[in-house]
């Protein structure tokens, strides 16, 4: 059964939803895990491979976008709509709702800014996650 963790962004800047989400991949990579982050899509994917090849001058994340037409090999890969969930360490969720096959991963993260339809959201999904039992945490930064 995965742990879910909701990182919470109480502060407003611009941009610190993406920061915040590159800064939790280059740990993830770097602590030897492997990662799926679900986006929204095509534009959103686009953006986020762009994001992790240049959010840090000096950081190397290996990635890629799994579009379903190969055998994705990267240890962090970008999930369009639509694909199979396969198993991973860590699911970073970036959709509005919870991903299908929760027990399938090791840890379920979520990150939550100011914007406050991705607010409403995330308290269903926090609920939604409380009434399948799963542990929860939550990290507020400031």
């Amino acid at each position: 059964m995965p742990q879910v963790d909701f990182y919470i962004l109480q502060n407003e800047r611009a941009g610190r939803r993406d920061r915040t989400l590159c800064q939790l991949v280059q740990k993830i990579y770097g602590l030897g895990h492997h990662a799926r982050i679900l986006t929204e899509g095509p534009t959103d994917a686009r953006q986020l491979d762009e994001l992790l090849w240049t959010f840090h001058p000096n950081s190397f994340v290996p990635h890629e976008i799994d579009e379903g037409s190969h055998e994705c090999s990267a240890p962090i890969r970008i999930a369009l709509p639509g694909q199979d969930d396969p198993a991973t360490d860590v699911l970073i969720n970036l959709r509005p709702h919870i991903p299908e096959h929760t027990d399938r991963h090791e840890r379920i993260v979520e990150i939550i800014d100011g914007d406050e339809n991705r607010r409403q959201a995330g308290r269903e999904r926090y609920r939604q996650y409380q009434s399948l039992g799963l542990k929860i945490e939550t990290h507020t930064l400031g």
